[in-house]
């Protein structure tokens, strides 16, 4: 498992003009439901997803902890798909701070930010900042925020780091939550077997009571899995590739006391968000994944 080492100094903003009608259609149609902030620097996508890893890495900088390429993952599946990754990286000072007032932002970290292709082959940036976390899951974090957003913009290359003023904020109302019948540790083991069983992958097992550790805080048991069918969300983000930012999917299993829970956001949800309206059964199967690594973790 990867440490996460504390955020670096902020780098200095890079300008960016975004001056396509298209792409402001884009971002003004996306920003209300799903929450994303969007730019477009210059270069390919590899070259700009590339110089945000880089940027990331370097000294003193905030840590990657794993990352998801779609477009690869959708080849190995036998399907097409522009090209399209997923970076999750963090702090975990900050983030264990964030989950000590709300445990179920977990589902949200490590940060990620989203590098896709668009139709006309640019790259283009997506995320969503620290005032999104701050405000759905009721965080009381200022300069957290304004540290967390001012890097995000700077990595995403945009002039602007504040939120668009009609940005949802209601995403919390839609976890589903479940008191588990298993301890933590068997509720984890449970779920990550039913993943295999499901012959779904499981690209990361994040323990985030463990990072917290690292940097001497403490958190209560806080594990997030991230797993997914390459098939089924490749026909998600053929339709709309921006609802990549949220797969593959995740499931948040932690421990209040001596109780276990297991929290998550079905495919449902996410398809409304993004206006899909013709990947019916690409969602339920994504749907039935999740509802039965649920049950696992619940001990049903």
């Amino acid at each position: 498992m990867n440490k996460l080492i504390p955020l670096a100094l902020l780098f200095l903003f890079a300008a960016c003009s975004n001056d396509d009608d298209n792409f402001d259609e884009l971002v003004n149609e996306l920003a209300p439901e799903t929450a994303l902030l969007t730019s477009q620097p210059p270069g390919n996508a590899r070259q700009v997803y590339n110089d945000i890893i880089n940027r990331i890495a370097a000294d003193d900088g905030p840590s990657v902890a794993f990352a998801v390429d779609h477009g690869e993952n959708a080849q190995m599946a036998g399907l097409s798909l522009r090209p399209a990754r997923v970076v999750y990286f963090g702090n975990p000072d900050v983030g264990t701070r964030m989950m000590q007032q709300n445990r179920l932002v977990g589902l949200d970290l490590p940060l990620r930010m989203m590098v896709y292709e668009d139709e006309r082959e640019r790259a283009t940036v997506t995320y969503r900042n620290a005032t999104f976390l701050t405000r759905t899951y009721d965080l009381d974090l200022p300069e957290q925020e304004d540290v967390v957003n001012d890097l995000l913009a700077e990595l995403a290359g945009r002039e602007d780091a504040d939120p668009f003023l009609n940005i949802s904020y209601d995403y919390a109302d839609d976890i589903i939550t479940r008191e588990s019948n298993l301890s933590f540790s068997d509720a984890v083991k449970a779920a990550q077997q039913r993943v295999g069983d499901l012959d779904l992958t499981l690209v990361r097992s994040f323990d985030h009571a463990m990072n917290a550790r690292g940097v001497d805080m403490e958190l209560q048991p806080t594990t997030l899995l991230v797993f997914g069918n390459a098939t089924a969300g490749t026909q998600l983000m053929d339709e709309r590739i921006e609802v990549g930012y949220d797969l593959p999917l995740k499931m948040l299993i932690w421990q209040e006391g001596e109780t276990t829970f297991v929290s998550y956001t079905n495919a449902s949800t996410l398809a409304e968000r993004y206006g899909l309206v013709n990947r019916t059964a690409a969602v339920g199967e994504l749907n039935d994944a999740l509802l039965q690594v649920q049950r696992a973790a619940l001990g049903e």
